[in-house]
């Protein structure tokens, strides 16, 4: 979809909300490279260039997603772990917009959200890229993980979705009993029946309602007999299949944009058919579960790279697992990165059939240290969620 509308606006969503927690920052990584792999990243736009948008930062004095109350609590992430989502905001060039209390920021919050380097990134790096070329020992282990394309391997997933009941691929639903007090709904297409993942979605029917509601939910809860209906055996806050929801989920909640709160309107109430469709009589939209292609990844350690205005290189180490990470690069796959390579081979002459030799001196942006010349290695103790941004300056 990308692709029909960058060149119609300047900017636009490619994610859902994005709020103070770990799990919704990380989750914008994968986004971020597929854009940038794309091409999409500055792309022709309207009268110019198009951004792809990661949505605010929720840095500072915030409020919680959905509630009507005003700035109340500070912003949940670590400083590690603002510092990584500001760093990897900037290095995919997406509109910078600030979520949090304006009337009340903080001196951190306003240091990191107005930094030279970041912004200096934002606006005017160029090929903005994830950087394959990288490798990490953790903790105090002695193993190295390299973090190349070898590492990235294509698996299939299931994805939710709702569409036009004719669609022929709408009626693979099945009821399946899990226990003798629970029945699930299953989606039973060839390819869904020999994967571990299957797509299943638990059936209830609403305390206190008539027989005929049903409900579909995503997740799992004890539930018990009562009568010849499914019922709650526990009133904690659910997550529920709706056809048209109108509050929408973080970005690291699901993967899906049909879930929302259950709250029992006709939106979330669902028929199975004889013939195995899952339809919403108040849509007319029936669920179906469409394969798509994920990757799964060595991706405790991601970096990213980027060409500066004057010549300068920047890279960011980032470590997304629980454990710190000591990741590395060598200098000759960041110089061999073929736009850093063509732009500076050509300012010296080189034929790009020849090894580029470099002399390069490095700043470390977050630890503000100068690493004097770097002969070989580029290496940084990430402490877990953080990152490390560094300027190479190469003669």
């Amino acid at each position: 979809m990308a692709t029909k509308i960058n060149g119609l606006v300047n900017m636009y969503r490619v994610t859902a909300d994005d709020w103070d927690s770990w799990r919704d920052v990380k989750s914008h990584f994968d986004v971020s490279r597929d854009f940038a792999a794309s091409g999409l990243i500055g792309a022709e736009g309207l009268f110019g260039q198009s951004w792809p948008d990661l949505d605010m930062l929720p840095l500072g004095w915030l409020t919680d997603p959905g509630v009507n109350q005003g700035p109340h609590r500070s912003c949940a992430l670590s400083i590690e772990e603002q510092r990584s989502q500001m760093t990897l905001w900037a290095m995919v060039k997406s509109p910078l917009m600030f979520g949090g209390d304006l009337r009340n920021i903080d001196d951190v919050t306003m240091s990191l959200i107005t930094h030279p380097t970041l912004l200096a990134i934002n606006a005017y790096g160029t090929n903005n890229k994830e950087f394959s070329g990288i490798s990490f020992v953790r903790g105090s282990t002695h193993t190295e993980v390299k973090a190349s394309p070898g590492s990235f391997k294509p698996i299939s997933e299931q994805l939710l979705r709702l569409s036009n009941c004719q669609r022929e691929n709408t009626k693979n639903w099945t009821i399946e009993p899990k226990n003798r007090n629970m029945n699930k709904v299953c989606w039973n297409d060839g390819w869904a029946m020999t994967s571990q993942l299957r797509m299943c979605l638990h059936w209830r029917v609403q305390p206190n309602a008539s027989s005929d509601w049903n409900i579909i939910r995503y997740g799992e809860h004890n539930l018990r007999r009562n009568g010849q209906s499914y019922v709650l055996a526990s009133l904690m806050e659910e997550i529920c299949l709706d056809s048209s929801p109108n509050k929408a989920l973080t970005f690291g909640r699901v993967k899906s944009n049909y879930f929302a709160p259950c709250n029992y309107h006709e939106r979330q109430d669902w028929e199975l058919t004889p013939d195995g469709a899952l339809l919403n009589t108040y849509s007319g939209l029936c669920a179906r579960v469409s394969k798509v292609e994920a990757m799964n990844e060595v991706d405790e350690a991601r970096a990213w790279i980027t060409n500066g205005s004057t010549g300068e290189i920047y890279i960011a180490f980032f470590n997304l697992g629980p454990n710190r990470l000591t990741i590395s690069t060598e200098l000759k796959d960041v110089l061999n990165m073929s736009h850093i390579r063509d732009k500076m081979g050509k300012n010296k002459g080189i034929d790009n059939e020849h090894q580029l030799e470099s002399k390069c001196s490095g700043f470390d942006v977050w630890n503000n240290q100068d690493l004097g010349v770097v002969t070989d290695k580029l290496v940084s103790d990430v402490q877990s969620h953080g990152c490390a941004l560094f300027i190479l300056t190469c003669t």
